[in-house]
């Protein structure tokens, strides 16, 4: 099964994500929309003050937990 890929629009944080891919010629299918989106959170630095979330985000730390996951389920 094909992996499905983001196009990373409007994306900060795209280049650490296993999900995006940069090349058009992919053969892989693509998402639709970026699911990611900046959302509010309560900080006094108004620089803070808003994060950007990813419900599909794919990066270092989520790969060491599968790591983790599939040594500790023998794969």
């Amino acid at each position: 099964m094909d992996e499905v890929i983001c196009k990373g629009e409007g994306c900060p944080i795209k280049e650490t994500c296993k999900m995006y891919d940069p090349n058009p010629d992919s053969t892989n299918p693509w998402l639709a929309e970026t699911p990611g989106k900046w959302v509010d959170k309560p900080d006094p630095d108004i620089s803070k003050s808003r994060a950007w979330r990813c419900y599909l985000y794919w990066g270092a730390e989520q790969d060491a937990i599968m790591d983790v996951l599939k040594k500790a389920t023998g794969g």
